[in-house]
């Protein structure tokens, strides 16, 4: 009888113990988010349209359609104009560098030991590309060197026998070799210099796939509950895109943030299972929370996870860190994640086709010496963040630097400060991309206005 009775109380424990074994299977949803710009620079604008400007009749030699290489640069989130935008994007680009153009010899020794000498020919080439930025008067207000380098085109000609058949096939065929290598480079170039524009200026929607935890133990008491949240999730997530109201979304997924705020807390740390389960509970609450734009609650519940030991689950391949996200979500005045541009009402062109077709064929041989605006004292002190001069910057060591720049006021007009145009909206440079840590402006000791130049000198570098 006593045996019965222990083998009874036996299995009942076996049978809890497996009820509260966790079994937890990743699942991955993809989510339409905004993706922010990494500088806000060029936020305050809705339109552009784009220009090249060649040098030595580039295209033209080389057998390329400008306006092809045009249609590849777009910028998401704003409006693309055949004519005059806010602001203009200028592709400039120099004449080929041909790293590597020469014959070049192959020795190797046949079977009877006798050298056998080939000849081919090597070509190595990249075209320098400036990006420049301009406003509606043609001021140059940002600029910077694409790194074509990057991405050179090479070609190798087939081994010949002797120097003159090579001779003989590059006369009839170098014209077009050296046409389709530059067109190659370039195919390839300006699909970087699109990627790259909408990395760091555009605002555009991309998908993002979030993982989630699924409760996969059935035998586990909490199975049905955590189940019937976890589905809530999914199909709540999976129908966000930008546009959506994360209100709305908060609103209808209370009710499984509290439960899982529930088995968080219940969950113990010093038992295995309950461990797995208030981890895994707890990544699904910060995705939760990011996602509905709840930053407080996503930091503490990562924090909380961070404190029983667990990693940080956040995909470290995404493009901008959380923490940038919500400086540059700051930068460009988004409350959201799924924040979208109305450009409806932006007029479908600027200034007639035929004026433009001039601008740019002045501009075909163009350089960042624009002519500069007229200085406004009055609107410095109206709109100080917004000012753009030309002038000269003398530092503490008497250093002249010469360049457009950002001037503000505070609120006593005595005071002034300046950054480099370079630094717009104050962010530093680094290989011609904003870095996402924002400067303080330099205060100044005197700022002469010149009619359409300044000069500006400091009192410190700190404040």
């Amino acid at each position: 009888m006593n045996f019965r009775i222990t083998l009874f109380l036996f299995l009942i424990s076996a049978l809890t113990i497996y009820a509260q074994k966790v079994d937890l299977d990743k699942k991955v949803i993809a989510i339409k988010r905004t993706s922010f710009p990494i500088s806000p620079m060029l936020f305050k604008h809705q339109s552009y349209n784009v220009t090249i400007s060649e040098k030595n009749v580039f295209f033209k030699a080389h057998s390329l359609n400008m306006n092809d290489y045009k249609s590849r640069i777009n910028l998401q989130g704003f409006k693309k104009l055949s004519a005059k935008g806010d602001f203009k994007i200028d592709v400039v680009v120099s004449p080929t560098v041909e790293e590597v153009n020469q014959r070049q010899t192959k020795s190797t020794k046949a079977k009877d030991g006798q050298s056998i000498t080939k000849y081919y020919h090597l070509l190595v080439l990249y075209v320098p590309i400036e990006i420049r930025f301009l406003d509606p008067d043609q001021v140059v207000i940002h600029s910077y060197p694409f790194p074509s380098s990057n991405f050179k085109s090479t070609w190798k000609s087939a081994e010949y026998s002797n120097s003159s058949e090579l001779a003989n096939f590059l006369k009839d065929n170098w014209s077009s070799i050296l046409n389709n290598e530059v067109q190659r480079h370039l195919d390839n170039v300006f699909g970087e210099i699109n990627k790259d524009l909408n990395t760091t200026y555009g605002i555009s929607q991309i998908t993002e796939h979030v993982t989630m935890y699924r409760l996969d133990s059935k035998a586990h008491p909490e199975y049905a509950e955590y189940d019937k949240h976890m589905k809530l999730l999914e199909t709540k997530f999976e129908s966000i895109s930008p546009g959506s109201d994360p209100e709305e979304l908060k609103k209808a997924l209370q009710p499984s943030f509290d439960y899982f705020e529930q088995i968080v807390a219940k969950s113990k740390t010093d038992d295995k299972h309950q461990f797995e389960l208030k981890k895994y509970s707890l990544i699904n609450l910060i995705q939760g929370y990011f996602y509905s734009n709840q930053f407080d609650l996503y930091e503490k519940k990562l924090k909380e996870l961070e404190a029983i030991g667990g990693k940080g689950y956040w995909d470290s391949a995404r493009l901008m860190s959380n923490d940038e996200i919500r400086k540059a979500m700051k930068a460009i005045n988004a409350n959201n994640l799924y924040m979208v541009r109305d450009l409806s009402k932006v007029p479908d062109s600027g200034i007639g086709d035929e004026k433009q077709n001039d601008v740019e064929n002045n501009s075909s041989n163009a350089t960042s010496n624009a002519t500069p605006p007229e200085v406004n004292i009055e609107k410095l002190k109206w709109t100080p963040t917004d000012r753009v001069v030309p002038g000269t910057y003398v530092d503490i060591k008497d250093i002249e630097y010469k360049g457009y720049y950002v001037i503000a006021t505070s609120n006593d007009d005595d005071v002034a400060y300046v950054g480099s145009l370079q630094n717009i909206g104050f962010y530093n440079i680094e290989n011609g991309k904003p870095k996402s840590k924002p400067i303080k402006p330099t205060q100044c000791k005197s700022i002469k206005f010149n009619e359409k130049n300044i000069i500006i000198k400091i009192i410190n570098r700190a404040l």
